[in-house]
Order: structure tokens, then C-alpha cells, then sequence
């Protein structure tokens, strides 16, 4: 399959150290991805999401409307706190139900 041809997919379920993988070889093969999948992963950059948690519940808690200045170190600490903990969530309720 030519790189022109080929698919990737970036199921809301995988973990972010599963995203950044398929984001490599993306990159790598000069695949384009939506800018919906380079924003949920930047997102994950900016918190320092760990790559065994899951990137989608994370992301969605970093855009709830949380008061919030990215350049204050103590709020940005607060929303990686939030973020990291929706992703812990996540993780044990899917475990759960395995």
C-alpha cells in the first residue's frame, strides 16, 4: 500500500503512547492526519500525559471550561493534576468492565 494510500486509525479507546506512535508513522510515511488528532496530541504534549493512560477522556477534561492561564505554572499544575486523574478514571472503569 502506498504511503498516498495508506490508513491509520486513532481509536478514542488507545492509550496516548499508542497515538504517538501512529503520529510517528504518520510522520514518517508523510501521512496527513486531521487537525483534530494533532490538537488532541498536542494537548497531551502540553500536560506531559503519560503514554499508559488513555489520550481521549484526558483531553476532554482539559476542554472543560476550567478557569485557567497556561502561562501561571500553578494553573497549568492544576490542569495536569485534572487531566492526569480523568485518564486514571477512565483507565479503572474500563477495567472494571473487562
Amino acid at each position: 500500500m502506498s504511503p498516498l494510500h495508506a490508513r491509520m486509525v486513532f481509536d478514542q479507546n488507545m492509550l496516548t503512547g499508542d497515538w504517538r506512535a501512529q503520529m510517528r508513522r504518520c510522520d514518517e510515511q508523510n501521512i496527513a492526519v486531521h487537525r483534530n488528532i494533532a490538537f488532541a496530541l498536542a494537548v497531551a504534549d502540553l500536560l506531559e500525559l503519560p503514554d499508559d493512560l488513555p489520550l481521549m477522556p484526558a483531553v476532554t477534561a482539559a476542554a472543560l471550561p476550567v478557569p485557567m492561564c497556561l502561562r501561571d505554572p500553578a494553573s497549568l499544575a492544576h490542569l495536569k493534576a485534572v487531566v492526569r486523574s480523568a485518564a486514571r478514571r477512565c483507565q479503572a472503569q474500563s477495567s472494571l468492565s473487562e
